[in-house]
C-alpha cells in the first residue's frame, strides 16, 4: 500500500473525526439553546401568570369597591325614600287629624249653640207660662171680687176666699219641696143672676 494512500485515508479519517466533533459542538449547543429557551419560556409564563393575578386582584378590588359605593348610594337612596315615605304619611295624618278636630270643633260649637237656644226658648216658654198662670189668676180673683159685690149688694152672705198667689215658676217649684200635701181649691159658688145694670160674668173675664 503505498503512502499516498494511507495519507489519504488517514486524512479522511481526520476530516471525518473533526466534522464528527463539529457535529457534536453543534447539537450540544442546540440543546443548550433548546434548554435556556425553555427555562425563559417557563419564566416569561410565570410572570404573565403573576402579572395576570396580581391585575385579576386590581380589578376585584376596584369592583367590591364599586359594588360598595353603589350598595351604599343604594342603601341611602333607599332609606331617604322610606323617610319621605314616611314624612308624608304623617304629614297626610296629621292634616286628617286637624280635619277631624276642626270638624270635632264646629259640631261641639253648633251643638252648644243649639243648646243655649234652646234654654233660651225654654226659659222665654217658662215665663210666658208663669205670666199666663199669674194673668189667669188675676182674672179669677176679679170675677171673685165682682161676684162678692154683686151678692154683698143683694144682701146675701159673701164668702172669703184667700189672695191669690204668684205662680211660681216650673224651675222654682222643682227646687222647692213640698212641706205638705196640697189643700183642695175653695169651691166657687155659682154665678148670682144680676138683678140690675149690667156687669161681666166670669167666664167672660177669662174669655
Amino acid at each position: 500500500m503505498s503512502f499516498g494512500a494511507v495519507a489519504a485515508i488517514t486524512i479522511t479519517i481526520a476530516l471525518v473525526l473533526i466534522m464528527g466533533i463539529g457535529l457534536m459542538s453543534y447539537v450540544s449547543s442546540l440543546v443548550k439553546n433548546a434548554y435556556q429557551i425553555k427555562v425563559e419560556l417557563r419564566n416569561d409564563v410565570e410572570s404573565a401568570i403573576a402579572r395576570m393575578d396580581m391585575e385579576m386582584d386590581r380589578r376585584g378590588k376596584a369592583l367590591r369597591k364599586e359594588l360598595g359605593d353603589d350598595t351604599s348610594k343604594l342603601r341611602d337612596s333607599v332609606q331617604q325614600d322610606n323617610e319621605r315615605r314616611i314624612k308624608e304619611i304623617e304629614d297626610r295624618l296629621q292634616k286628617t287629624l286637624q280635619d277631624l278636630s276642626a270638624a270635632g270643633r264646629d259640631e261641639k260649637t253648633a251643638t252648644q249653640t243649639a243648646l243655649t237656644d234652646m234654654r233660651r226658648r225654654l226659659k222665654t216658654l217658662e215665663s210666658d207660662v208663669v205670666a199666663i198662670k199669674n194673668d189667669l189668676s188675676r182674672r179669677a180673683a176679679l170675677g171673685r171680687a165682682m161676684r162678692d159685690k154683686d151678692r154683698a149688694e143683694q144682701g146675701e152672705p159673701v164668702a172669703t176666699a184667700p189672695a191669690p198667689a204668684a205662680v211660681p215658676s216650673p224651675r222654682e217649684a222643682s227646687s222647692t219641696a213640698p212641706q205638705s200635701a196640697p189643700s183642695a181649691p175653695p169651691a166657687t159658688p155659682p154665678p148670682v143672676a144680676p138683678s140690675g145694670g149690667q156687669r161681666l160674668q166670669y167666664g167672660e173675664l177669662e174669655g
